[in-house]
């Protein structure tokens, strides 16, 4: 879920990019445009205005000797009154060669712009007012040029350039970075929302996730969806409503197997009497034999009709306050009988509200399959742990350990890898322990050994 919530905020914030990214590039790109269109504009009604106040008699005059210094005197004291008038950087009259006539401002700047566009005026030359693009100078400083074509008396054709400043264009600069840093903040509050957003949604899908689970598990879970109103709410409900009809199909069905099998404990109990007396009448030893084998498999059908109604019989309302390690000392005592090879240590004490025969039976179903697994004299450890709101209990044993393929299914009804029975014993523990508001599981089942726990919540 966690990867959903990331992927939710990756998306966000990409889209939130796309478009920030297709709104900011036009906008600035757009408005720098409009503000050098604007410029040019300008320069082109400026320069032709200077066109119409310019003595074109001392220009030619100038043009044909060009060291006559009062017509230059004249001309340049022109010029530059007319640089102040309108506020341009430099202004200046050339050949097409590139020569300066005469100029007003930094002939640096005008020499610089005359070399880098030529194409601009060419154009010039053909007889139209031509802009050109911005360039710098060795400040970075920024200017845009014009040029245009002006015609002498004595026939001949030269050039005025003005050019103008343009640094108030790296004012979008400023505009830009705005930009950048709104579009930072958008972003970060996007994701920011986008995660906060996310978790709404997968913190229920989460929920929703265990909550079926524990249905997968057969657990019971006191969740509740009915405050939400939304698509996740009905969701939840619909899980509660399948929960309650598998909870009501698992009662029907156990409380079939228990009819049953107390329909078939009645006349079970009077063959075992009966095949006891045969036992005791035979005194051939091909009676005796046939006899004997008769019980045996009377008594085995009896475990195995015990078993289903342990399984569907639930537990007295009745629990009371009980030592778990002295449940645990008599199913000790039982299984010590059956199996007097192996070693089971006992450490701890904790006490809690439970039915003692019930878990003495799930006690002694966990000690049979440990020392069942297990070879012979090898130890067999059980663990008591008081803690402040549960009571703990684990089985450790050094027995073959249960493959990880069918471990998820140890605790199924009727499954089982042995020969005989029928696969009710984990499921009988689990029945048990969940019916006391607990809850079993394997920890570990591996070549270092196997760990079965329970946990008894205390009531407050």
């Amino acid at each position: 879920m966690q990867k959903l919530a990331w992927k939710f905020a990756l998306a966000t914030a990409l889209l939130v990019i796309v478009m920030l990214t297709a709104l900011a590039i036009p906008v600035y790109w757009q408005s720098r445009f409009l503000l050098e269109k604007q410029l040019g504009a300008q320069l082109q009604r400026t320069i032709q205005i200077f066109s119409s106040e310019i003595d074109y008699s001392l220009v030619s005059l100038l043009n044909q000797f060009p060291e006559l210094q009062s017509a230059y005197d004249s001309l340049h004291y022109d010029f530059e009154y007319a640089l102040r008038k309108y506020a341009a950087n430099t202004l200046y009259l050339f050949h097409d060669d590139g020569t300066l006539l005469i100029h007003a401002g930094d002939p640096t700047n005008a020499q610089k712009s005359i070399a880098v566009h030529r194409h601009e005026i060419e154009k010039a030359a053909a007889g139209e007012i031509t802009s050109t693009p911005l360039f710098s100078d060795h400040t970075d400083q920024l200017f845009k040029s014009v040029f245009m074509p002006v015609h002498l008396p004595d026939g001949s054709t030269v050039m005025i350039g003005l050019d103008a400043s343009a640094d108030f264009l790296a004012e979008t600069k400023h505009l830009r970075t705005q930009m950048i840093t709104v579009g930072v903040i958008v972003l970060a509050l996007s994701i920011g929302i986008a995660i906060l957003l996310s978790r709404t949604l997968t913190l229920p899908l989460t929920r929703l996730a265990t909550y079926a689970a524990s249905i997968g598990k057969g657990q019971r879970s006191s969740r509740s969806f009915a405050s939400r109103r939304d698509e996740i709410g009905v969701l939840g409900q619909t899980l509660q409503e399948m929960e309650q009809r598998i909870r009501k199909r698992e009662n029907e069905n156990k409380e079939l197997i228990a009819s049953v099998a107390h329909e078939i404990k009645n006349p079970l109990a009077g063959m075992r009497l009966h095949s006891e007396l045969l036992l005791e009448a035979a005194h051939h030893p091909e009676e005796q034999q046939h006899a004997k084998a008769i019980f045996t498999e009377l008594r085995h059908l009896n475990e195995i009709v015990e078993s289903f109604l342990a399984y569907a019989r639930p537990i007295e309302a009745n629990l009371i306050e009980t030592s778990i390690r002295e449940i645990l000392e008599k199913a000790k005592t039982e299984i010590a009988r059956e199996y007097p090879d192996h070693s089971i240590h006992i450490s701890g004490e904790a006490s809690s509200n439970l039915h003692p025969g019930k878990i003495k039976q799930t006690f002694y179903n966990l000690l049979k399959n440990a020392v069942e697994s297990s070879p012979s004299a090898s130890k067999i450890d059980i663990s008591i742990l008081d803690l402040a709101d549960s009571a703990v209990v684990k089985f450790r044993n050094q027995g073959v350990p249960i493959p990880g393929a069918i471990q998820s299914q140890i605790f199924d009804a009727f499954f089982t890898t042995k020969t005989q029975g029928v696969g009710l014993g984990l499921s009988i523990c689990r029945s048990i322990v969940e019916q006391h508001g607990g809850r079993i599981w394997l920890e570990r089942s591996d070549k270092n050994g196997t760990e079965f726990v329970i946990e008894f919540v205390k009531e407050e």
